[in-house]
This record gives C-alpha cells, sequence and structure tokens, in this order.
C-alpha cells in the first residue's frame, strides 16, 4: 500500500510534463511525509518540500497575500540561493510584495538553470476578492499566469549529472494553494494549469 499523498505522486510523475499545478482541499490537513527511516505527518508545505528535495529542488519560494514572498526551508544555504537569484530584500525573513512583483517573480522561475525552484502561491483563493469580476491589476496577474505556463519548458539545471535525478529535465513549477478551486477566476481551471 502507497503511503505517500496521491497529490504528492501525482506531482512528482508531472514534473516533466505541467509548469503549474493547482491543489485544493483540505490543504491545512497534516499529510504523510517521509522521515528518518519511517513516516511521520506534516503540514502540506514540508509534505510539498520533501516531495521536491527529493527531486533535487534546492528552495521554494512561498508567497501568501498578507507577508509576501519568503524563502522555505528556512535555512542558511536556501535562504542565501533564493535571496541571491531573485534579489530578494527580505525584512524578518519575507519581503512584501504586491501582485505585479509576483508576476515578475512568476516569469523569472520557468527559466532560471542555476537552481532548481518552486513558487507556491499560498491562500491562492483570496487573491482576489470576486473570482469572476477581477480589476485590471488581477486581471493582468492571472494572464501573466496563463502566459508563463503556455511558454515554460521542462529545464535542466547548468552543471547538472544526467545520471542523478536533478539531471532530469523538470518544471520549475508554480503550485497555487487553494481552499477550493472554484474560488478563482472560472477560466483559471484545472486544465489551464499546465
Amino acid at each position: 500500500m502507497e503511503l505517500t499523498p496521491r497529490w504528492i505522486r501525482d506531482l512528482e510523475r508531472l514534473l516533466p510534463i505541467r509548469s503549474q499545478y493547482i491543489v485544493a482541499g483540505n490543504i491545512r490537513d497534516s499529510f504523510l511525509t517521509p522521515f528518518q527511516d519511517g513516516m511521520t505527518l506534516a503540514p502540506l508545505l514540508r509534505c510539498l518540500w520533501n516531495a521536491l528535495q527529493a527531486q533535487g529542488y534546492r528552495f521554494l519560494l512561498v508567497y501568501n497575500p498578507v507577508e509576501g514572498l519568503r524563502p522555505y526551508p528556512n535555512e542558511p544555504e536556501a535562504l542565501e540561493l533564493a535571496t541571491r537569484l531573485f534579489d530578494l530584500k527580505l525584512q524578518e525573513g519575507a519581503m512584501p510584495m504586491s501582485l505585479e512583483g509576483l508576476s515578475g517573480v512568476m516569469e523569472k522561475l520557468p527559466f532560471l538553470r542555476e537552481a532548481r525552484c518552486a513558487l507556491v502561491i499560498d491562500f491562492a483563493s483570496r487573491l482576489v476578492r470576486q473570482p469572476d469580476h477581477l480589476d485590471a491589476t488581477e486581471h493582468r496577474f492571472f494572464v501573466a499566469a496563463e502566459r508563463v505556463s503556455l511558454a515554460a519548458n521542462p529545464i535542466v539545471p547548468r552543471g547538472a549529472d544526467i545520471n542523478t535525478p536533478l539531471g532530469k529535465a523538470r518544471f520549475n513549477p508554480v503550485v497555487w494553494l487553494v481552499n477550493r478551486a472554484q474560488d478563482l477566476p472560472s477560466w483559471f481551471t484545472l486544465d489551464s494549469a499546465r
């Protein structure tokens, strides 16, 4: 019996194929996650990080509308690399950021070859007040997200050994965390996240 959550198995399988993922539902639950020699219950972000780290990812950028953007995990190597590659100006571990700034990060992410990384947009269902009546800034943001999903290609980081997991072509994905998929604009469906 497979203990790893199905959404993690799907993500791992689709990393070479899709550049964006929507994770919806009970995202605040705890999930079975490998830990040392066994399994433990962990929050979604830790579970996601364990899976991506095993695939050669060096850090996550986690955005939420309150704090802004922060590197994950909160470890010196990840913080230094994320700060350098994305020119982050961290204040108490995070960088306040507007949707326009987040669009810029999202547009840089799929083409970054210095390190595998992913962008996690937490509380994505709270980015807009009325999902089917976006203001001009919100509309530009979601158009940018769709455009990035269509332009992205799987990459191999510079200097990667093709005989290791890091040497396989994979996307630097955007992962949208939403309580309910219907809280996003109706045209931004599971099929539009590539």
